[in-house]
């Protein structure tokens, strides 16, 4: 009554993984070229964010050591001591501000490029899709070419 059509395409293996990693590598690399520009950027701010959330504990290092000069000379006063530690805590407050806004700046970027990527993906995959002869369809399980587009 029903005939079983015999299948062309191979077996799916269980984890499939590209033949040729250096070439899926460049193509990754090639991907990410498209936003060189923020890319560039993204690393900029990092390292900013890096250098001012390293310079936090210099600071707080330099306002301990003025504290403890302060109490070597045993010249203790709650006036001697705001003025001691107002500086550093102006500058730790600032720093803490750069390194968060540096963060939040990298991530907010970093989002938007993937979320792009992932468009574009989506986009060549679907055109990839749409230009299969029908015949692949009849062929290929959906179970099959949804694990293929995934």
């Amino acid at each position: 009554m029903f005939k079983h059509k015999k299948t062309r395409v191979q077996k799916v293996t269980q984890q499939e993984q590209p033949s040729n990693m250096k070439h899926a590598f460049k193509l990754f690399i090639n991907l990410l070229l498209n936003w060189k520009g923020r890319i560039a950027l993204v690393l900029l701010v990092s390292l900013l964010g890096s250098i001012t959330y390293t310079v936090i504990p210099w600071i707080m290092g330099l306002s301990i050591d003025a504290v403890a000069t302060l109490i070597s000379t045993n010249n203790l006063s709650i006036a001697s001591v705001e003025a001691v530690i107002i500086q550093p805590l102006l500058w730790l407050v600032l720093a803490s501000f750069f390194s968060f806004l540096f963060s939040f700046i990298q991530e907010r970027i970093m989002a938007s490029i993937s979320e792009q990527a992932g468009t574009h993906l989506r986009k060549i995959i679907t055109d990839k899709m749409t230009t299969l002869p029908l015949r692949f369809y009849d062929d290929v399980k959906v179970g099959e070419v949804l694990s293929r587009v995934s």
